[in-house]
């Protein structure tokens, strides 16, 4: 979806239970005219730059100083733990459902590891599912 003025709030306490959330804003797209419809808390926007800035800084210094490699998958599963989910989504269900409807998904095994280069690179399931089919239509207007 692309966004004409987006607004989103999120404050998180020590365990990452939200104690603040507000989000605001109106898709632009060609199926939607201008104001049309207006976002949520649920609406799902794509933030590619973040992972990237937040996990960036820290991991460069340490492969900086040869600590670790951009290669160790091993530094993400034992500090990052929750970067390394057993299941990866692959596919809807029935991905032909209204847009404010939630789509089943289909899970499989993650296979491999998740190393910084993933991260850093936004390879972690960002970018190759902006190519699938399947799984862009969860990015659609809402």
């Amino acid at each position: 979806t692309n966004l004409d003025f987006l607004v989103n709030h999120l404050g998180l306490d020590a365990n990452g239970s939200a104690l603040v959330s507000h989000a605001t804003g109106t898709p632009l797209t060609p199926s939607y005219s201008h104001g049309s419809r207006l976002l949520s808390q649920k609406s799902l926007a794509l933030f590619m730059s973040c992972t990237e800035l937040i996990i960036s800084i820290a991991p460069m210094q340490l492969i900086e100083r040869g600590t670790v490699s951009l290669n160790d998958s091993a530094i993400i599963a034992r500090h990052f733990l929750k970067l390394c989910p057993r299941k990866v989504v692959v596919k809807f269900e029935n991905p032909i459902v209204p847009y404010n409807e939630l789509k089943p998904l289909i899970f499989k095994e993650r296979e491999g590891g998740t190393i910084p280069w993933m991260l850093l690179t936004q390879m972690y399931g960002i970018g190759p599912s902006l190519f699938d089919a399947s799984l862009k239509e969860v990015f659609g207007p809402g």
